[in-house]
Parts: structure tokens; C-alpha cells; sequence
């Protein structure tokens, strides 16, 4: 047997149809490292917004930023205030654009096979300049002022000022929460359409276009709270503080999306639902991190005599790294077969009852715990024909 993929017309990108294979793997080799570089190149006017927001502090660290303390006052708050969120903004603005290009000239032949990429590759630009690059730039000032002075302390300095940055992020996720679920309940670009709209045309086709619905990408949209829930794991051990606010924000998040995705907005690609369980996956990047991070606060503290004071800790968060990647692996080896294919067995019947006898008893336990994600695929598979058997009298 064979996969076959049967896509609807919609969902084909016509122009890639005619490329060969080999301009397939040439179009996507290029394209995927131009779109890792533009991920990686974005960190410079990332860290210079991180660098920009703390001139004068710079300024009097550094003795040829010394022309800084001459500026009026007024300027150097602009500076330091309006222009890093500016340049930010842009960055964050065009940066995804370019990436959506370069995943439709890829060569890929399927719309949702796009979406998923363009989800992947914003997903890391968010992570990447959102979280580390703020991190990092935001007490890069400090770390360098101090090193200078003693290096030995380098370790030290990062452990201690890398969790100050919990303060921003604790304010980003609570601006995250205010602006997203205020503009997506207030619809700010389809409200000023509407309203300016009549003074652009009045005919039948301009009205429909100021009244259909908005469309969602779902590569452009999973990926903002993805990055909010890897940011809140991450720093759920440092600062607890940050669950108590993420939680309120996903709450807040939940009652605006609850009906709008279904109700309000519209999509033209199907992902299948492949695109939440690419961003139940991205969530182990934020356990890796979280267990890295903590492996060197405990291997960083010293007692009164200069010894390390938690190596076994340390150990022990090592082997949690360890088996947390074991899990990922054999979760993804267990799961990735059902996921892109839905066996033929499955109407059917046949997976999720495999009878406890010596022929099919599992003769590993990698064996077993396949039958038994098979049997809770099963499980799932019954509760979704329950919950949608009232629509098919609709139909």
C-alpha cells in the first residue's frame, strides 16, 4: 500500500507543478538557507533595539560613546524610548512577509505543506528574536561593563543578570494579552474598511469585499502563542510569577479565539490540523531550554569556598535532559506514522481492539507502547465521530 494524497484544487499551488524534482530540491535548498540567514540576520537590529534602549548607561561604560551625554535631553529619551520599539516593529513586521515569499517559491506543490513551513520557520524567528536576543542584549551592557573589570566572573554575571530579563517578558506577555485579544475583538483593519470604504466604491463587488471575512494564516498565527507558551516554560521555575500571568493571558486568548476562528474569520488553507500538532512539538523546545538553563544555575553556585555547591543537582538535570529527549524521539516514532496517514484500519475497527493473546502480545516495550498510542488514537478517533454525528444531519 501506498500514501496517496488527494488535495482539493484550491489547496494546489499551480505554478510549482511543472517543476522537475531536482528544481524542487535546488529551489528549496537555496531558498531554506536565504530564509535561515534572514532568521539569523534579523538579531542585528534586534540586539541594537536591546543595545539603543540602554544608550546612556552605554554611554558611561564604554569611553567613545562619550559625544552621547552632549545630546539634549529630549532627543536622547527619543532615542532610548520611541525609536527601539519602532525599529522593532518594522523588523517584526517585514521579516515574516519575506519568509512567506520564500516558502511558496520553494517549489512545494500543496498549500498546507506551505503553511506548515512558513509556521516553522516564523515559529524560530520568534523564538530567536523575541526570547534569546532579548535576553541576551537586554544585560549585555552590564555583563561587558563587569567583565571588563573581572573576568573570571563571566558565568556569575550571566546567571544573575539573564533573569532580570523575566521583568520584560513578564510585560510582554501581558501586553500580548491586552493588544491581541483587544484587536482581535475590535477588528481594527476590517473596522476602518468599512468605515472608509463607501468613499472607495459603492458597487456590489466593493461592498462584498468590505464584509467577507478576514482570512487567518494558520503558519502566521499559531506561532505568536506557540512562542508565548515556550517563554512562560522556560521561566516557569525562574520567575513563578510568569504562570500566574500566562495563564490569565491564554484565558483571555481562548474567550476571543473560542468563536472568532469559527464565526468571524475565515481560512482558505486546510492544514488538517497538522499545524497544532507541529506547535505541540515546537512546546519541547522550551523544556530543553528550561532544563539547559537550569543545569547551569546549579554548576554556577559556589559555597563560602568557592566550591560547587549543587553539582548533583546538576547531574540530575542532565539526565532530565536526556530522557526528555528519549520521550520526544519515541513519542514522534510512535505517533508520526498516524499523523500525516490515517490507516485504512481505522473505520474498520481493527486498531485500539488488538485482543491480549500470545501472537499479539508486544515483544518490546517500544511495541507496547505503540499498541497503546494506537488504542488511545482509537479512543480519539470515536470521540471526534461523536461530537460531529449532529452536523451530518445538516448535510
Amino acid at each position: 500500500m501506498t500514501a496517496t494524497l488527494v488535495e482539493d484544487p484550491s489547496q494546489i499551488i499551480w505554478e510549482n507543478i511543472s517543476l522537475t524534482w531536482w528544481e524542487r530540491y535546488v529551489r528549496r535548498w537555496i531558498l531554506t538557507g536565504i530564509s535561515i540567514a534572514i532568521i539569523c540576520g534579523c538579531t542585528v537590529p534586534v540586539a541594537f533595539t536591546g543595545l539603543l534602549s540602554q544608550l546612556s548607561y552605554t554611554a558611561t561604560v564604554f569611553p567613545w560613546l562619550s559625544w552621547v551625554a552632549s545630546l539634549p535631553p529630549w532627543f536622547l529619551s527619543a532615542l532610548q524610548g520611541a525609536l527601539p520599539p519602532a525599529i522593532l516593529a518594522a523588523t517584526m513586521i517585514t521579516a515574516p512577509l519575506i519568509l512567506q515569499k520564500l516558502v511558496l517559491a520553494q517549489g512545494r506543490t500543496s498549500r498546507a505543506n506551505a503553511e506548515l513551513a512558513l509556521q516553522d520557520y516564523y515559529f524560530w524567528f520568534l523564538f530567536l528574536q523575541v526570547f534569546l536576543v532579548i535576553s541576551v542584549s537586554s544585560s549585555v551592557a552590564t555583563v561587558l561593563s563587569s567583565l571588563k573589570y573581572n573576568v573570571r566572573s563571566f558565568a556569575g554575571l550571566l546567571a544573575l543578570n539573564l533573569p532580570k530579563a523575566a521583568n520584560y517578558f513578564l510585560s510582554y506577555v501581558v501586553l500580548q494579552s491586552f493588544s491581541v485579544s483587544a484587536g482581535t475583538l475590535l477588528q481594527v483593519g476590517r473596522l476602518a474598511h468599512f468605515i472608509a470604504g463607501p468613499l472607495l466604491g459603492n458597487t456590489a463587488r466593493d461592498v462584498w469585499e468590505r464584509l467577507k471575512k478576514p482570512q487567518v494564516q494558520w503558519g502566521m498565527f499559531f506561532p505568536v502563542y506557540t512562542n508565548l507558551a515556550v517563554i512562560t516554560i522556560i521561566y516557569s521555575v525562574v520567575t513563578p510569577l510568569v504562570l500566574v500571568v500566562s495563564v490569565a493571558a491564554f484565558v483571555s486568548f481562548w474567550a476571543v479565539q473560542r468563536y472568532n476562528v469559527l464565526h468571524v474569520a475565515a481560512f482558505n488553507t486546510d492544514t488538517g490540523g497538522l499545524a497544532y500538532i507541529n506547535s505541540l512539538f515546537h512546546l519541547f523546545l522550551g523544556l530543553y531550554f528550561l532544563e539547559g538553563y537550569l543545569v547551569g544555575l546549579f554548576f554556577i553556585v559556589r559555597d563560602e569556598e568557592g566550591k560547587p555547591a549543587c553539582v548533583g543537582q546538576g547531574i540530575m538535570m542532565v539526565a532530565s535532559i536526556a530522557s526528555t529527549a528519549i520521550y520526544h524521539v519515541l513519542l514522534k516514532r510512535a505517533y508520526e506514522p498516524l499523523i500525516n496517514t490515517v490507516p485504512v484500519m481505522l473505520s474498520s475497527g481493527t486498531i485500539g481492539n488488538v485482543p491480549k493473546n500470545e501472537d499479539t502480545a508486544p515483544k518490546t516495550w517500544f511495541d507496547g507502547f505503540r499498541q497503546d498510542v494506537e488504542r488511545l488514537y482509537r479512543a480519539m478517533y470515536k470521540f471526534i465521530e461523536e461530537d460531529v454525528s449532529p452536523l451530518k444531519s445538516y448535510e
